[in-house]
């Protein structure tokens, strides 16, 4: 196993494990009660804000590699995809005026502003370099400082996008290409059948 693939695996199990902690810190408090002892249950609503700023529900969706979302909409051109398991929310990718993208444990997402969502597994590659896209484009992958990549797309000697990824993941609709760039330096495109 690469010393690349080893990091990206650690930095997912500190992610999962800290969520999971953040998520199931209640309930472990609740069943740390002495047999017998009154248990304080908190419902939590949501005020009218907090559902505005999540946006009006527009659909359920079904992505790559098994993972289930939930489609909201927050304004024109704004929509927010939730990664779900039951009600725990396990990411989220958000398009606000322009493409978002994510990798969520080896599926790429990319989410557009209007809310069209493309999603597959495969086909990541990692490091500086430059890479043969599916539609027959260039890719010149250049690793920054700390969690911050770049991508430049050309054709034909002509730069046709460039997405950049510093602190989180990037993604992109590429007239029909979708692309991925995470903050590591890791990237997937794909074309859908």
């Amino acid at each position: 196993m690469s010393t690349s693939v080893r990091r990206r695996t650690a930095a997912r199990a500190a992610v999962t494990a800290t969520l999971a902690a953040l998520l199931l810190a209640p309930a472990a408090g609740a069943l740390a009660a002495p047999a017998g002892a009154p248990v304080a249950v908190q419902a939590v609503a949501k005020s009218p804000a907090q559902k505005a700023k999540k946006g009006e529900f527009v659909r359920d969706v079904k992505l790559a590699g098994g993972w289930k979302g939930e489609l909201y909409k927050a304004g024109a051109r704004h929509h927010r995809l939730d990664i779900v398991d039951g009600r725990q929310v396990l990411g989220s990718v958000e398009a606000n005026g322009r493409d978002g993208g994510l990798d969520a444990n080896g599926v790429g997402i990319v989410l557009t502003p209007g809310g069209q969502i493309d999603s597959w597994t495969g086909g990541w590659r990692h490091g500086n370099g430059t890479y043969l896209l599916p539609d027959g484009s260039k890719a010149e992958v250049t690793r920054m400082k700390g969690l911050h990549s770049r991508m430049e797309i050309t054709s034909g000697g002509h730069v046709l996008a460039r997405l950049d990824a510093n602190g989180h993941d990037a993604g992109l609709d590429a007239n029909g290409m979708y692309i991925v760039l995470t903050a590591d330096g890791q990237f997937s495109a794909h074309i859908p059948r």
